[in-house]
């Protein structure tokens, strides 16, 4: 029987979104040879150079299926940045003539700052998101995928690639272009139909938080690296033993660095978990060293940054917004409390201020009962 063009189209679509998302790569921190860059040019200037499609990067062997070439590792976080409800894939890519490897093949590990990369390497992070959003480990529609380049002076840079409704390939976001938005139909946590409005980010966004002063690259530091991955080993000492790292780094020695903790483990302390996330999401811009408000408005949301010491409990805010004795936490006081009106709006006053439509309302909850359990004259 012959099948219509327009059914092997439909059944192609459905196909692309019925893919569960698997943590493809966790399990393989195997190094081999890449070229810097891999297949995007060193200076990241318009549209010069850069590859149209996903499928042109030397990414992905096989760019429907996501399966990077050999020697881009696949890795996980502690605690991922909120992503309006999308989950994520991430890679990494340095370049390397293979073993041994030269200190300028491998990354420089630090104990609580930013980790220094060679010039050439790549991240990778892929977005999709849930047909059903009480599902995330199901279903998935495939949305972005963003290369992060290290350039020779250190600096990053960022470009996006959205992907065909079919899940084919994924296509260039020009550099002249603002912000894209985009509406998707999915069922929400309630079960019933609703809309998550997407942001596919504009270069300028992507610099925006990938700061100098932040380091650059975000994620990929001791504390959201040092976790379990397959098969129970610890992934500092996976990628030590790899010679992804500068230094080699044991079981023993891991258990006793520090880490994020997941915001959704019910095993940690409201406390730990509120400021894991606030370090993952917002520490970038609010730390002392940033540009942000000349110093992040004197606000410390570094997790090593002891809590006493954040300027967060009974602070003074930069900008009340118009709140009467507006503190950034105030003890017992939902209403005096300006972080907590900050995270819960998505105006321009909202935090995040870009790449989010859509509140986690999980956090705001959770921020919110801290608060109340707080007394009023507390502070740290």
């Amino acid at each position: 029987m012959t099948v219509p063009d327009g059914w092997k189209l439909l059944a192609t679509v459905l196909a692309s979104w019925a893919v569960p998302f698997a943590m493809a790569g966790e399990d393989g921190f195997k190094r081999a040879p890449l070229r810097p860059f891999i297949g995007l040019p060193a200076t990241i200037d318009g549209e010069r150079g850069l590859p149209r499609l996903l499928s042109q990067t030397g990414v992905f062997a096989e760019v429907a299926a996501l399966t990077p070439v050999p020697g881009i590792a696949g890795f996980s976080v502690n605690q991922p940045l909120w992503s309006d409800f999308a989950v994520k894939l991430r890679w990494i890519a340095v370049p390397n003539d293979g073993e041994p490897y030269a200190a300028g093949e491998q990354v420089a590990v630090a104990r609580d700052g930013p980790w220094k990369f060679p010039a050439g390497t790549v991240l990778i992070k892929h977005f999709a998101l849930p047909l059903d959003l009480r599902k995330p480990d199901g279903a998935v529609r495939k949305l972005e995928t963003r290369l992060l380049t290290v350039a020779r002076d250190g600096m990053v840079a960022g470009v996006t690639y959205r992907w065909r409704d079919d899940g084919s390939d994924a296509e260039l976001q020009a550099q002249a272009e603002d912000a894209v938005y985009r509406d998707y139909e999915v069922i929400g946590l309630d079960g019933a139909s609703t809309k998550v409005t997407w942001t596919f980010p504009s270069r300028e966004q992507c610099i925006a938080c990938h700061t100098p002063e932040s380091g650059g690259i975000l994620g990929f530091t001791t504390r959201q690296l040092n976790r379990s991955v397959g098969g129970g080993a610890n992934q500092l000492v996976r990628l030590a033993e790899g010679g992804w790292l500068d230094r080699p780094w044991s079981a023993a020695e891991v258990a006793t660095l520090p880490k994020l903790h997941a915001f959704n483990d019910p095993g940690i302390d409201a406390v730990s978990r509120i400021r894991s996330y606030l370090d993952a999401n917002c520490a970038h811009c609010h730390h002392p060293e940033t540009r942000v408000g000349g110093g992040g408005f004197l606000l410390d949301l570094r997790a090593q940054t002891p809590l006493a010491k954040q300027n967060l409990i009974d602070s003074d805010a930069a900008n009340s917004l118009g709140v009467d004795d507006g503190k950034i936490i105030a003890p017992g006081s939902l209403e005096r409390s300006v972080l907590l009106d900050r995270i819960s709006r998505r105006d321009v006053f909202g935090m995040p201020p870009v790449g989010s439509n859509h509140l986690d309302e999980s956090f705001v909850a959770e921020v919110k009962a801290w608060i109340k359990s707080l007394p009023a004259a507390a502070k740290p």
